[in-house]
């Protein structure tokens, strides 16, 4: 009889990531220039990234912002 703790559990399922959330990204060929960079960074820096929510809303300027400077 499986114990009532494994209730909904996938155990051939993968391994759950570890719960600080988070990510490492490898440097990248940027596509901004310094002033860009600049001017992106401060847009960035007051907005709260401590919530899902405003991660994606940081995301989403960020690639607005991004887009935008490459036309």
């Amino acid at each position: 009889m499986q114990e009532f703790e494994d209730y909904g559990i996938d155990i051939d399922g993968p391994v759950p990531m570890n719960g600080d959330n988070t990510v490492i990204v490898e440097d990248l060929d940027s596509k901004l220039s310094a002033g860009q960079r600049t001017v992106l960074e401060h847009e960035l820096k007051s907005m709260d990234n401590s919530s899902q929510e405003g991660l994606m809303t940081m995301y989403t300027i960020a690639k607005l912002f991004v887009h935008d400077c490459q036309q």
